[in-house]
């Protein structure tokens, strides 16, 4: 086996002494000789006992041979980056292009998300990356990127396993909500801590809201403590590395490259706890949508920093670094105000009543200034007939 080689060997060699000789021989003389008497014999009958013993030493080694030392067994630290890990965000979704927080509503992704995957695609194929196996969650913008993704490459036979612990965090009752207006009424610290924080979670959503994840049969299944009403990313983490440790580490110990197709906080909850990002630092960390982030992992699955990696992390972006720039700033400036920030559908009707009021105001001024000019024209052909009439 791959897995352990410095404790199968161990546990052999231990098998092997506990066969090969036996044990402590009782006090006294003819205690002692007859007890040598009778263990010779047992001991010659048992010869196939010592050849199977020593035949599993020589598996251990064997495997010690393929898989290389175990760090915790022969003290050496393994520096060669052996596995290949790849997480991508999801493609732009209706509420990304709205800037509204989506959590665990299941939206689709927009016709500019689908090319975000295809370009994803393309990218990890002209890095000579393929993949072996892919996770992804229960919504359909990740569902439907790593469809596209792995059409791209040709990759669309491989097993994908999907899995609601890989879900976007629950952003409680701010779901829906455009981040700007959101922040107008908070602040813009507050929306941040919940935007990006490690143990600060948002309002809870309410139980008769439509985005409540009760209503969603995807869901059914779920024991009513794991239907999350609000997360934090430390609660997040909380479902998301169980799900690593039973179900992807081991794929990537057994030598498969691993494509992982995710949102923004669960990608987060991963690259924190793979590159040990300290709690107060979290927040600086973005993930961009359709921009693969390549990992390579050591036997320990612990990451080795990359030549190129991103800034803070041992991982690199994969494509230009300045386009992958300018898709991490348009991440951090989803709450700060824009005059040419889209429209989300719930702001299109406000802004619509908002337009007419101000143009029923500038009418009634308009006419209000109208009556007033006329008044003192009035008042003079008034004051003119009443002469004539006198005269």
């Amino acid at each position: 086996s791959c897995i352990s080689p410095g404790v199968w060997v161990r546990f052999q060699i231990f098998q092997s002494a506990a066969m090969a000789f036996p044990a402590a021989i009782p006090a006294g003389p003819a205690a002692a000789v007859g007890e040598v008497r009778r263990r010779s014999v047992a001991f010659r009958r048992s010869a196939w006992r010592r050849v199977a013993a020593l035949a599993s030493v020589g598996v251990a080694v064997a495997a010690y041979l393929r898989c290389g030392p175990e760090p915790a067994f022969f003290g050496k630290k393994h520096d060669e980056g052996v596995y290949t890990l790849v997480m991508l965000r999801h493609g732009e979704s209706t509420w990304n292009l709205e800037n509204r927080f989506t959590g665990w509503v299941d939206v689709d992704v927009t016709p500019k998300g689908l090319e975000e995957a295809s370009s994803a695609g393309k990218l990890m194929s002209k890095a000579n990356l393929t993949f072996d196996m892919a996770f992804t969650s229960y919504q359909k913008r990740a569902l439907k990127t790593l469809g596209v993704t792995l059409e791209e490459m040709d990759l669309l036979w491989i097993p994908v396993e999907k899995s609601w612990r890989l879900n976007e965090r629950m952003y409680g009752d701010l779901q829906g909500l455009n981040k700007i207006e959101t922040v107008e009424r908070y602040g813009e610290e507050q929306v941040n801590e919940w935007r990006r924080s490690y143990g600060i979670a948002p309002p809870p959503i309410a139980p008769d809201s439509e985005y409540h994840p009760k209503l969603d049969p995807k869901y059914a299944s779920l024991r009513e403590h794991e239907v999350p009403v609000a997360e934090s990313l430390a609660a997040t983490m909380k479902r998301v590395l169980p799900y690593w440790r039973k179900s992807i580490a081991p794929e990537l110990k057994r030598g498969k490259k691993i494509l992982i197709t995710a949102h923004g906080n669960s990608i987060r909850a991963l690259v924190k706890y793979l590159d040990n990002v300290p709690e107060d630092k979290i927040a600086e960390y973005n993930i961009p949508t359709g921009v693969p982030l390549m990992y390579k992992l050591n036997r320990a699955l612990k990451p080795v920093v990359l030549p190129d990696h991103a800034e803070g992390l041992s991982g690199t972006f994969i494509g230009d670094p300045e386009w992958v720039d300018s898709k991490l700033k348009k991440v951090r400036d989803q709450v700060k105000p824009s005059d040419s920030a889209p429209k989300s559908k719930k702001e299109e009707p406000v802004e619509a009543e908002k337009e007419k009021e101000v143009e029923e105001v500038k009418t009634s001024e308009v006419d209000g200034e109208k009556e007033k000019s006329a008044e003192p024209i009035a008042e003079k052909v008034k004051e003119e007939v009443k002469e004539k009439v006198d005269a």
